[in-house]
């Protein structure tokens, strides 16, 4: 694990830097004293998810991920070993729950239904989230979520399903009584520079210029009506 989180830092740090400034910049303002839950936490602490300055400021911070080996790779922060879609946690015991580049590895199960999955975890976020969500996803053309339904058409399933940022969007619209708020996109290019040199899959180890790489990220909020 020690050499994942070294390769993980080598071939995309760049790129998390550059999201997590936009994140503290222009969408954790509300974060200071608040209970944070950060969902599909990969064992990343308050500091390296929010910053040095933020992570001081908040109430308390927990992070939850399905994967022990994930969440045990790094930090001391408290921490929920549990699914997404099944959070042990009480009806708005959280003012906030962030989605930190996660939704992709919710996947796609043809038996489920198109979305279930993002769905049942968007559903189970606002549930113990008193104020709602934040939202950072990677996103692709409708082109290649096209030949990724095709894929899964074909297997039954994708455990990593990338959707278009438009149909994210309307995911998360979907969602009983929310707001989707502060919708934002930004090219890989744009965030890294086109001519960076980029890998664009952990199992490919090519990199190549960001510019060519057909990520766009998402930021968003997701909040309960009146809240």
């Amino acid at each position: 694990m020690e050499s994942l989180s070294k390769n993980l830092e080598e071939w995309y740090g760049p790129g998390n830097a550059a999201l997590q400034k936009i994140s503290i910049e222009e969408y954790y303002r509300d974060l200071p004293g608040a209970v944070i839950l950060d969902v599909g936490n990969g064992g990343q602490s308050a500091e390296q998810q929010l910053g040095p300055e933020l992570s001081t400021k908040i109430a308390r911070f927990i992070g939850a991920d399905k994967s022990f080996e994930m969440l045990s790779r790094l930090g001391d922060h408290e921490k929920i070993l549990c699914d997404a879609n099944a959070i042990p946690l009480a009806d708005n015991s959280v003012d906030y729950c962030l989605l930190n580049n996660v939704i992709h590895h919710f996947g796609f199960n043809r038996a489920d239904g198109f979305g279930s999955a993002v769905s049942g975890a968007i559903g189970e976020c606002l549930r113990v989230a008193r104020r709602g969500i934040i939202i950072v996803e990677m996103t692709v053309p409708r082109w290649v979520q096209q030949i990724e339904s095709a894929m899964v058409g074909l297997t039954g399933g994708m455990a990593t399903f990338v959707f278009n940022a438009d149909t994210l969007r309307g995911l998360l619209q979907g969602a009983e009584a929310v707001e989707v708020t502060k919708f934002k996109t930004v090219r890989l290019g744009e965030l890294v520079g086109d001519w960076t040199l980029f890998r664009a899959m952990i199992t490919v180890p090519i990199k190549v210029p960001a510019g060519l790489i057909p990520y766009t990220y998402v930021f968003c909020e997701v909040r309960k009506v009146g809240r």
